[in-house]
């Protein structure tokens, strides 16, 4: 559980604004400064990608390809359930990939754990797309090579003991 501190709750004019806002958070540096900046990184990509399908769509609208008149494009429906199948994505890929599930699997808590999940960095369409074995499977993998890593880290930053 972490504790956070004040929080202001304001409107936002557009989602643009509000994305704008999101993407530019002034945050202090720490250890998940990475994913932090990948996160930042697929937000960008999911708006770039947002505003080309924007643009395809309007495109197609100006050759003709509208329903019928009477019968126009519902853009909130359309956003609607956008966002009920990103609901339902996410909700996929949290039960195959979570903290409590890796953390169980590996033993990790807090800052490892967050580290562990960090270093995995599996893709969106990758916990998406693949059965949970599979996924299971990496995760094993990767704690090895975090295990490796971690121990390789210890022993060359232990002090060394002087002889007599």
């Amino acid at each position: 559980m972490y504790g956070i501190g004040e929080v202001e709750v304001r409107r936002f004019r557009s989602y643009e604004s509000f994305l704008y806002q999101v993407i530019n958070l002034d945050r202090p540096e720490s250890e998940i400064e990475p994913l932090r900046v990948h996160l930042k990184e697929s937000a960008m990509t999911a708006a770039v990608e947002a505003e080309r399908e924007r643009v395809a769509r309007e495109k197609m609208e100006g050759f003709g390809f509208t329903t019928p008149p009477g019968k126009g494009f519902d853009r909130e429906k359309a956003f609607r359930e956008m966002i009920a199948a990103r609901q339902h994505r996410l909700r996929v890929i949290e039960s195959k990939f979570n903290r409590t599930l890796v953390g169980d699997i590996t033993k990790l808590e807090g800052e490892e754990l967050t580290d562990f999940i960090a270093q995995c960095n599996f893709s969106e369409d990758f916990l998406y797309e693949t059965d949970l074995v599979t996924i299971l499977e990496a995760v094993n993998r990767n704690m090895a090579a975090y295990q490796a890593e971690r121990d390789s880290t210890h022993s060359t930053n232990r002090p060394k003991q002087q002889g007599k």
